[in-house]
């Protein structure tokens, strides 16, 4: 992997967009079944995974929070306080 140093704003959504993409789809796919967990590792590591990511880009990157929130809304209809408390709710 190589360091993009001259990176816009613009560059940095759509790289953390794009990281994240899959992460979502299978979200999407447990928000469907209202998020039966029967001790699924899968659904807790993306949900570990994504909130990893999100907190790690709001810390080293220029994007905001609010721009994190209304992303991850619009794509899965949760907030980023639902999805710490999912998250919460694995251990």
């Amino acid at each position: 992997m190589t360091i993009k140093k001259s990176m816009t704003t613009s560059d940095k959504i759509e790289r953390f967009t794009s990281m994240i993409a899959d992460k979502l789809e299978i979200l999407k796919e447990y928000k469907a079944i209202d998020f039966q967990y029967d001790g699924d590792n899968e659904l807790m590591g993306v949900v570990v995974e994504l909130n990893t990511m999100i907190f790690t880009t709001k810390e080293l990157t220029e994007i905001k929070e609010r721009e994190i929130e209304i992303y991850i809304y619009k794509e899965i209809g949760m907030t980023l306080d639902e999805l710490q408390t999912l998250e919460d709710s694995f251990y």
